[in-house]
């Protein structure tokens, strides 16, 4: 590894840069060309001095890990053609505090914003679906305060830093810093994604329905002091 690179100056043409090419540099200022549309798996994976990152308007994909523990990254402005990031994209970023993502995005990978500690708010453009089929999202983010969504997205819906499928029959993701302490649940949903309740803590969830036909694995972690209410009272 190159560990004391610190500038690349790249050439207008490049459409793609491949797997683990600068993994662990220490690259102070990324300018990437208008031409590239492909960054390759962790390609600048464990770079310690990148801090901002401005996506040119040809990139299409974003592989898996590309610019993952990247901890001195603050911010990241997405281009509007962007189609796709793959899972651990950016996990690890432990400075990032806001992603909007672009309404063209297709898909991100549920895993692409894993362990970005001070990450406070995620926006979800009209487009977009979460890809590997609703497993848990934005894991160990413990400072997520709310998720929006598109009024236009097909796919998913949010209220007060909980976000669900569009029919709110599935409960996808509840923020562990959500606006509220007591947090009521609507009828509606039927089903519960796995590590839906990762990272919170220290509240009361109040089902109004006693018909959640699935709950995934490691949905509610029992040493977080949540407390399940259903909707005759009981406690679980």
């Amino acid at each position: 590894f190159c560990c004391s690179l610190k500038e690349i100056i790249f050439h207008e043409g490049l459409k793609e840069i491949g797997s683990s090419a600068f993994y662990g540099c220490s690259i102070e200022n990324l300018n990437l060309p208008d031409s590239l549309t492909v960054v390759g798996m962790n390609s600048f994976a464990y770079n310690t001095k990148i801090t901002n990152i401005k996506f040119n308007e040809s990139l299409t994909d974003i592989k898996s890990g590309a610019f993952s523990k990247n901890e001195n990254l603050k911010s990241v402005v997405f281009n509007d053609g962007l189609k796709s990031v793959g899972s651990d994209a950016f996990w690890g970023c432990k400075n990032l505090k806001e992603i909007i993502l672009p309404d063209g995005l297709a898909t991100l990978d549920v895993s692409a914003l894993d362990e970005c500690a001070s990450l406070k708010k995620i926006y979800i453009g009209k487009n977009t679906e979460l890809e590997s089929a609703y497993k848990g999202f934005a894991i160990s983010c413990a400072g997520l305060e709310n998720i929006f969504v598109s009024k236009d997205n097909k796919f998913y819906t949010a209220k007060d830093g909980i976000l669900y499928s569009k029919n709110k029959e599935k409960l996808i993701r509840v923020c562990p810093q959500c606006p509220h302490k007591n947090i009521t649940i609507p009828e509606s949903v039927t089903k519960i994604s796995k590590d839906a309740f990762n990272s919170v803590k220290d509240r009361i969830i109040r089902f109004d329905s006693i018909s959640i036909s699935g709950i995934e694995a490691s949905s509610v972690h029992s040493k977080n002091n949540i407390y399940v209410r259903c909707h005759n009272g009981s406690n679980i």
